[in-house]
């Protein structure tokens, strides 16, 4: 995969062989990259990637291509910058093993929420994030300097209450584990994806988990066709499945845990009518 490169949400047509592929390809360095010797750029092989059920139906498979040199690759990775800004939106990014995509799924929401990382600039290198000139990986992920003060908490007795997307205790805080054998960026991806199975829509549990975006994982669920009260009745129990397994696995998020000791613990959203106290810190 070294020498490979992934072109996202390109325009597909049907019957469309790998001569076809590569054709557009260059057309596409020619004309949007305007990349110089464009019909220099050797390509071994490219391919659409398969997906599963009728997910291709509705939008366009991404283009796998290998590049017979490690330069031509670099040009044209280099240059997919000039897709900024462009509708339909399109992207490149390089192709790595299943493993190293798993750890870029979690890590990449952290590199999107500019607020807890202020006056940093974070990227991803392979299957870790570069803060300040220090890799993060998976591992230490709890390590991270997030800014707290966009996780509000307060104490009132023996009640804990926190709120904010970047509190350890949030479904949506970056985190890893395997449930199932699907590898879940946050706990919002296994519930909506658990609800999403529940209503016996494969495909949207595909676009579930094909996402780092909290905001997408919730729409996806909140548009399926489903019984409110038979699933009120599950949810709670898939939850606390779900929440078993990321304190199991995820070792900060359980020490967060373990630190409140016997207090109650409330989240306040606002937004929230089931599961929070609708409330808010402020």
């Amino acid at each position: 995969m070294r020498n490979n490169l992934v072109f996202f949400h390109f325009p597909e047509c049907e019957r469309e062989n790998q001569d076809d592929i590569k054709i557009k390809l260059r057309v596409l360095f020619a004309k949007d990259m305007n990349l110089t010797g464009a019909d220099d750029i050797a390509i071994d092989i490219c391919h659409r990637i398969f997906i599963r059920g009728k997910q291709h139906l509705k939008r366009a498979r991404d283009i796998v291509a290998r590049f017979s040199l490690l330069s031509d690759k670099h040009l044209v990775l280099r240059s997919g910058i000039k897709f900024k800004g462009r509708e339909p939106p399109m992207f490149i990014n390089e192709q790595y093993r299943q493993d190293i995509e798993s750890k870029r799924l979690v890590l990449r929401p952290i590199v999107n929420t500019p607020k807890g990382l202020p006056n940093c600039h974070a990227f991803l290198v392979r299957d870790k994030i570069v803060i300040k000139g220090k890799a993060y990986s998976t591992d230490i992920i709890d390590q991270i300097p997030f800014d707290t003060s966009t996780s509000e908490t307060r104490v009132i007795g023996n009640i804990f209450q926190f709120s904010g997307v970047l509190s350890t205790l949030s479904n949506l805080h970056p985190c890893r584990f395997d449930i199932d054998n699907f590898i879940c960026s946050c706990l919002e991806q296994f519930y909506q994806r658990s609800k999403a199975l529940f209503a016996c829509n494969q495909d949207a549990a595909y676009d579930i988990m094909m996402t780092d975006d909290h905001a997408s994982m919730k729409g996806i669920g909140d548009k399926l066709v489903i019984e409110a009260t038979k699933w009120q009745a599950k949810s709670e129990s898939v939850l606390v499945t779900g929440l078993k397994a990321m304190f199991y696995q995820t070792k900060h998020v359980r020490d967060a845990l373990s630190d409140n000791g016997d207090t109650d613990i409330i989240e306040c959203n606002r937004y929230d009518t089931f599961w929070s106290s609708r409330g808010s810190l402020k």
